[in-house]
């Protein structure tokens, strides 16, 4: 049994302009101690799809539409706000893209800490300032003595960010959705943190890790979904995924990795721009950037089918063995 699947999640927001399609019947499972990759283009729904599984969208305007979110048995969408905070940061850890957003101004940063160390582990008020002192610096902060005591803005946006991935991982969760964790920080301060991760996953943690980095994908995940206009377009085994994509889309990202070019040469993009999620067309929402496509991808929406063992792609011009998984 998965420790997390996802099923047919739906979720829209309310706008002046109508209804906006932000998470369409996405589907997807997470196991024990795996590390799950999410990729795609900047708006095609991997945050909101991952943090509406723990209600973490303004309700008003954003709405959960329709899904099942079973995690340990119990299905996350069905939980009440009380049961939710039990569940919060204790077994589903979140480390958030903007720091600012989960960090209090109001209070100093070895407090806050402390306080989730006490509610959640119960840990005394000594032991807790003690256990927030040995995270800060296995995230590479200096002088803990010190910085526990001062507010976050008194810190950089990267220092920020540490702090939230220390206050994320010292809980120790048994799944951490993990976005852009580690964008604002340097080459050697991203190789540390993912050296926890990849330690806590031998402690069968398992991560959802959204990232636009193909390079992390490839040497942090064990299996990749991609994802494009609110859907999931492809998904299976991050070396299977990589070696022999097979929707155009996918083929498009991994063409627009850099590499070693020759001298002048541009960088390889997609064309086009992705569909207003406010009115998505009727069939393959890629179809008008694919260089495959014709009338026949316009008229009806590709499902999500199997095209080997655990790989799966929504084109109706993939080389399907089994269809309708």
């Amino acid at each position: 049994m998965s420790l997390l699947e996802v099923k047919n999640l739906s979720i829209e927001f309310e706008t002046d302009a109508g209804p906006l399609q932000a998470s369409d019947q996405v589907s997807f499972s997470v196991e024990e101690g795996e590390i799950l990759g999410v990729v795609g283009e900047s708006g095609c729904g991997k945050s909101v799809s991952n943090m509406g599984l723990l209600k973490l969208i303004p309700q008003p305007p954003g709405k959960i539409k329709s899904g099942e979110a079973i995690f340990k048995g119990k299905d996350l969408l069905q939980m009440s706000s009380s049961e939710l905070r039990e569940v919060r940061g204790a077994e589903i850890g979140v480390i958030f893209q903007e720091p600012m957003t989960a960090l209090s101004p109001l209070q100093k940063i070895g407090k806050q800490l402390a306080e989730a160390l006490s509610y959640h582990k119960k840990l005394v008020k000594k032991d807790a300032k003690e256990e927030v002192k040995k995270w800060l610096h296995k995230v590479g902060i200096g002088d803990v003595d010190k910085r526990v005591k001062n507010y976050p803005f008194q810190f950089s946006g990267g220092m920020r960010q540490r702090v939230m991935i220390a206050g994320t991982l010292m809980l120790e969760p048994d799944l951490i959705i993990a976005d852009e964790p580690t964008t604002a920080l340097d080459v050697t301060i991203q190789a540390q943190i993912f050296d926890i991760l990849k330690k806590m996953k031998a402690d069968k943690t398992a991560v959802i890790l959204i990232t636009h980095d193909m390079g992390v994908v490839w040497e942090m995940c064990d299996r990749v979904i991609v994802m494009y206009a609110s859907q999931v377009v492809e998904e299976g085994p991050v070396k299977e995924i990589f070696t022999n994509p097979q929707h155009p889309y996918t083929r498009g990202l991994m063409n627009a990795v850099p590499g070693v070019a020759e001298k002048g040469e541009r960088l390889a993009s997609i064309p086009g721009s992705v569909p207003s999620p406010l009115n998505y067309p009727k069939g393959c929402r890629f179809a008008d950037r694919c260089p495959l496509a014709d009338d026949s991808c316009r008229v009806k929406m590709p499902s999500l089918d199997v095209i080997n063992d655990s790989h799966k792609v929504r084109c109706i011009k993939a080389d399907k063995e089994v269809h309708n998984a």
